[in-house]
């Protein structure tokens, strides 16, 4: 048997990056509820007029999940996420904070380059930090332009 050093104890939290209440971001939910006791969704306002109707749909939604509302005054999604990570890293010195990123995924590949890359970016500005996991629930829109279930999450998570 080689050697190796103990890997210490430690505690978990999952932040959960919401950008609205729809069914795209359901799976995402359950699969945030399971990882941990310790969950909290994080909403990045980059609308301030949008912020009340989210509130009341997440509160009648997702009751359970505190949800923080970030102020961004240059609309920009990473860093206050970025800000609000360090924030918990530095609360929670033997935590482990896992990032879940719902992300919308088209049916075609080259349509990506249509939307928003906010998850991608997130997802690089993460890579290189320290007890921070990041994990991506996708969620897909059929032809009609309806948000599905994913498929694969949909039959693990029920």
């Amino acid at each position: 048997m080689s050697r190796y050093d103990p890997v210490p104890d430690f505690s978990h939290t999952v932040l959960l990056a919401v950008s609205g209440v729809h069914r795209g971001m359901m799976p995402a939910v359950k699969y945030a509820r399971t990882m941990a006791q310790d969950v909290w969704a994080v909403y990045v306002e980059i609308d301030p007029a949008r912020t009340a109707e989210l509130l009341e749909r997440w509160g009648n939604w997702v009751p359970d999940v505190p949800l923080v509302v970030l102020e961004s005054p240059y609309r920009s999604l990473v860093d206050p996420l970025l800000r609000c990570i360090d924030r918990v890293d530095a609360e929670r010195v033997d935590d482990i904070v896992t990032v879940v990123i719902p992300e919308f995924v088209t049916e075609k590949w080259w349509t990506k380059v249509l939307h928003g890359h906010n998850g991608l970016l997130l997802k690089w500005a993460l890579l290189f930090r320290p007890n921070v996991v990041v994990t991506n629930i996708p969620y897909r829109l059929d032809t009609s332009g309806r948000t599905e279930e994913p498929h694969v999450l949909t039959s693990r998570l029920k």
